[in-house]
């Protein structure tokens, strides 16, 4: 009788696992990284361009606003529109919390200091946008200034540089 225990062959081990080629998890994880670098960097690039186009829908919106309030001499309302308009631009281009809770003087010097030159919303024709929705009826001195003063103040914001300027410390 032969022992049955003898005739076994040794443990093999097995071979060990190669680092290459690299499994197809591997191989999906770049690809994601890859597409999520070029996505970031995208985004990135078009900072620039998405400020000019939100500068020039407001442009669009208050050229608008400047030919109905012609047409119907509405005042408060004229007033109210232009600096929701403002106020939207302001939001898309600067933080939240910087803009959002600005109202009256604070708000008129948030708009000085995006503006080509001076304070001409404080101390201009544009600071009747601090006082009307304060005032039951708004009067306006010269309607044609103050369009052409908000208008430059969206202009300016459409400009990638303008940002920078602020952002920048003094």
């Amino acid at each position: 009788m032969t022992d049955p225990l003898a005739e076994l062959r040794a443990i093999h081990e097995p071979i060990a696992v190669a680092w290459w080629p690299l499994g197809s998890g591997w191989w999906w994880s770049a690809v994601m990284l890859t597409l999520l670098s070029l996505l970031v960097w995208w985004c990135r690039r078009k900072r620039p361009l998405l400020a000019w186009l939100q500068a020039r829908r407001a442009l669009r919106e208050l050229e608008l606003l400047h030919k109905v309030y012609l047409n119907s001499q509405v005042t408060a309302d004229y007033l109210r529109e232009i600096n929701a308009v403002l106020r939207r631009l302001a939001l898309c281009r600067y933080p939240r919390a910087q803009v959002a809770p600005l109202s009256c003087d604070q708000w008129l010097s948030f708009l000085d200091q995006g503006s080509v030159a001076g304070q001409p919303f404080s101390q201009g024709c544009g600071a009747v946008l601090g006082r009307a929705p304060y005032e039951a009826t708004p009067q306006i001195d010269d309607a044609e200034r103050l369009h052409q003063l908000v208008c430059a103040w969206a202009q300016q914001q459409g400009n990638p540089l303008s940002v920078l300027k602020r952002e920048l410390p003094a």
